[in-house]
């Protein structure tokens, strides 16, 4: 059950304490995201919640692209497209969005024309090679 330490307006960061139903651990902290939603619950929102979070994602790939921040506009441009695309799948199907961050495997789920694939398979394998240094592009 989810207790009662909400983030307040204009924090940065939060968390929120969690009790567990069964024996162990009575509690623990999760972070929240800023809008308050947190962990797999953040994948059941609506289709027009994953577009907000997919244009927050682009306006933050366009400010870090305009302080010639490459690796992390890429991370943030690799996101909001993949949210847009989950937007996407949630609206046509009303489940949930696969957990996966391939654009390729997100278009072909969305049935993108396959002459965007070279674009999105590039964004993806400098999304990974950023996000996870030391690791190898492959597709995942």
């Amino acid at each position: 059950m989810i207790g009662s330490q909400l983030r307040r307006p204009g924090e940065l960061s939060s968390h929120r304490r969690l009790s567990a139903p069964y024996g162990g651990r009575t509690s623990c902290t999760v972070p929240v995201g800023l809008d308050g939603v947190i962990g797999r619950e953040k994948m059941r929102v609506s289709p027009k919640r994953w577009w907000e979070y997919a244009e927050r994602d682009l306006e933050t790939a366009r400010v870090l692209l305009r302080a010639q921040q490459w690796d992390a506009a890429s991370l943030f441009a690799q996101q909001a497209v993949e949210k847009a695309f989950k937007a996407l799948l949630v609206q046509a199907s009303g489940e949930l969005p696969p957990r996966v961050h391939d654009l390729i495997r997100l278009a072909e789920l969305v049935r993108m024309p396959e002459e965007l694939f070279p674009e999105l398979d590039e964004l993806s394998r400098v999304y990974r090679s950023n996000a996870l240094p030391g690791r190898h592009s492959c597709r995942h």
